[in-house]
């Protein structure tokens, strides 16, 4: 029954269909301790723990003291007359250090004798009883012991191997062990392995540690099983277990886990890596394995590769066709199509839509290849051609291998290669009719040749060598010359191959075929002494075209430089012409800004008038507000201090006298200052001084701020 397998050594069992695929994706496994899957019985076979198999010892840290007490009280617990005692007699016993034992016995019984002061010897027994010293041993001594009771002192790092009744295994830790076992074996010699040993076999006991990236294949009886790299040792104790990962050296040799095919047994383990397809068979049924991040897994008898090898059985998935069995795998690409037949039915088709492969699975369907719908390019004649007409005539000339070869209408042989440019309009109809690529390249190379031959014929060898290949030449040459191609080719003749174009193009569309282009290279002569003449004759017409084209180069050159003379002095006028102009116009713009700056000035002077005219009358407004807003202050003043008053206007009257002459008659003196006197005169200082009356005076003078009179 199909299993799926949760790691690479963990196997489940699936439901699934007798007809269905047995390989199935891998899944992780999450658990810390794997559990092997058996699949016949469907019942987990579980490896065992390490620590429940190893024995470990009860003394494993302390003192020398305290190691040898617990020897001394395990080995000796049983003995109640020892065999040795200590003496003083001269030449009797003997010493030992303190990292040493006396191992000793009495009746066959062995002891432990520790470190003493004084000298150990032999008990003296009775009839019937023996004593005796063994051997004096180091208490870190890997083993000693006899009949039944030993001291096994295993080093860090090691297992020793051991083995006890009827040759059952055992395997001790590291540390101090004190056994009592009268059926125990121990060899030094080859009793203790390293516990990084990759593999440690003791009897029917296996310890197996698989390093990262690999795999370990396995038996239990006829069982196979893979084993996945994981942090604990697996721990198998069974008659039945063997391991495959020897080599011829006897060497442990583990298979990678990221092999692209695992084998054992049953077991399959098939990754297919990317850009690949694997073919496999399970019995008679074939499958393709696309690639995949999941191992295939199958644990069917019956799975074995298409090939003797993994590389053989496996594919590109670029290959656009790959037939496995009855599956085909049919990949067409941009632009051409698949010929297959179903059944013997024709089927043409072209890339999927989701542009997946197209599988069909039956024994009747076949795929007979594929055909280019894409515009093709062919010279002819081909290399099948040339093949062909080398085994029918093998002294056949070289020239008629390698060319077409035709015959004008007046007996010239001329050899022609015919390039034909064409592509696959109706892929089905052209099938049908002719088959595959093959034929219909053979089909058009064999219509060109005919057509190309019918207008050969009709050719006299000096119209055929003198035609021109296209009327494209004509039509540019009358270009060239400025003429009128309908008035000068009233009736352009057909150049060969554009007849045998047309002629073609006719022929093979029938066929669904779209002829896109048709050209042949220069035509050779094929007779020697014709090809001779006509080759001095083109010398010569050659050498006048030759002439001619010199002329013509001659009168160009002519042409050419009168024109470009005709050119630089045209450059030159206007060069003069306009350095004529920039100057009448930068005068022009000079006027002009000239002009503008003295409008510019005579506003801005007006303006500045006008400004300060405005200035002046708001300057005179606000001085007689604010001579208006004084007088007002000033008679408020004068209204509340009279007196002020009487000072200030006292003051007016010598402010109007100041800078004054005044003419007083005598009569009048008196009257100002309020006396009646004769001509008299005055002098006073107008700011402070009394007035002082002179007589005889009669003129007043106030000129220095002095009144006179």
């Amino acid at each position: 029954m199909p299993q799926s397998l949760r790691s690479i050594q963990t196997l489940q069992e699936e439901k699934s269909n007798d007809n269905e695929l047995p390989l199935e994706p891998a899944s992780g496994n999450e658990h810390a301790h794997d559990i092997l899957f058996n699949e016949k019985l469907a019942t987990p076979l579980e490896d065992l723990m390490l620590d429940n198999l190893i024995k470990k010892s009860e003394f494993r840290s302390g003192t020398a003291q305290e190691r040898a007490a617990y020897i001394l009280q395990r080995f000796n617990q049983d003995i109640r007359d020892s065999a040795v005692t200590t003496t003083i007699f001269p030449g009797r016993g003997e010493r030992i250090d303190r990292d040493q034992f006396m191992l000793a016995s009495r009746n066959g019984v062995p002891e432990i004798v520790p470190f003493s002061q004084q000298k150990l010897a032999r008990q003296f027994t009775w009839p019937g009883s023996i004593t005796e010293i063994n051997e004096i041993v180091k208490q870190s001594d890997n083993f000693y012991g006899l009949n039944g009771k030993y001291v096994l002192n295993v080093p860090m790092g090691q297992y020793a191997k051991a083995l006890t009744g009827n040759g059952n295994p055992l395997l001790y830790a590291e540390g101090t062990h004190v056994i009592l076992d009268p059926t125990f074996k121990f060899k030094v010699s080859s009793g203790f392995v390293s516990q990084s040993e990759r593999y440690i076999q003791h009897g029917t006991i296996h310890i197996l540690r698989v390093p990262a990236g690999k795999v370990a294949k396995i038996w239990i009886g006829t069982q196979p099983y893979l084993l996945q790299s994981r942090a604990d040792a697996y721990v198998f104790q069974s008659a039945l277990f063997k391991i495959e990962a020897f080599d011829a050296r006897n060497d442990l040799v583990f298979g990678r886990e990221s092999e692209t095919y695992i084998e054992h047994g049953t077991i399959h383990i098939l990754r297919v890596p990317a850009g690949k397809i694997a073919k496999i068979w399970d019995g008679s049924k074939p499958y393709l394995l696309e690639s995949r991040d999941q191992p295939y897994i199958s644990m069917s008898p019956l799975f074995k590769l298409a090939g003797n090898s993994v590389a053989v059985s496996l594919d590109n998935t670029s290959d656009k066709l790959i037939v496995h069995g009855s599956i085909k795998r049919v990949t067409p690409e941009t632009s051409e199509v698949a010929i297959a037949y179903d059944n013997g039915t024709l089927k043409v088709f072209g890339p999927s839509e989701n542009g997946k492969p197209i599988i069909e699975d039956s024994s009747t369907y076949r795929v007979d290849g594929f055909l280019q719908t894409s515009m093709q390019t062919k010279v002819f004649p081909s290399d099948k051609s040339k093949e062909r007409r080398k085994k029918e005539n093998k002294d056949t000339p070289a020239d008629e291998i390698n060319y077409e070869v035709f015959t004008t209408k007046d007996g010239l042989k001329i050899g022609v290669k015919l390039l034909v440019a064409y592509e696959i309009a109706n892929p089905e109809l052209a099938i049908r009719k002719l088959g595959g690529e093959e034929r219909i390249i053979d089909h058009i190379e064999n219509l060109a040749a005919v057509d190309m031959g019918k207008v050969i014929q009709q050719r006299s060898s000096q119209d055929f060598l003198s035609f021109d290949h296209t009327t494209a030449k004509k039509v540019a040459q009358s270009e060239a010359k400025g003429l009128d191609l309908v008035t000068d080719v009233a009736a352009p003749a057909q150049s060969i191959q554009d007849t045998v174009k047309k002629d073609l193009g006719d022929d093979l569309i029938k066929y669904g075929i779209q002829l896109v282009r048709i050209n042949f290279e220069t035509p050779k002569i094929l007779n020697v002494e014709i090809a001779k003449k006509m080759s001095e004759q083109s010398l010569l017409t050659a050498d006048i075209n030759a002439k001619e084209a010199a002329i013509d180069k001659q009168t160009s050159v002519a042409k050419k430089q009168a024109q470009q003379d005709a050119d630089v002095k045209k450059v030159t006028q206007n060069q003069i012409n306009e350095v004529t102009v920039s100057t009448a116009k930068a005068k022009n713009e000079a006027a002009t800004l000239e002009a503008e700056a003295t409008q510019t000035q005579a506003k801005a002077k007006a303006n500045s008038q006008f400004i300060a005219a405005e200035m002046d009358a708001k300057s005179i407004v606000v001085k007689a507000e604010a001579d208006k807003k004084a007088r007002d202050l000033q008679g408020a003043v004068y209204k509340q201090f009279p007196e002020l008053l009487q000072r200030d206007l006292a003051q007016m009257q010598c402010d109007a006298l100041r800078n004054a002459h005044i003419i007083v008659a005598p009569e009048q003196i008196g009257n100002i200052y309020g006396k009646s006197t004769g001509l008299t005169w005055f002098s006073k200082d107008v700011n402070s001084g009394p007035v002082v009356i002179h007589q005889q005076a009669v003129a007043v003078d106030n000129s220095d701020n002095k009144s006179r009179i």
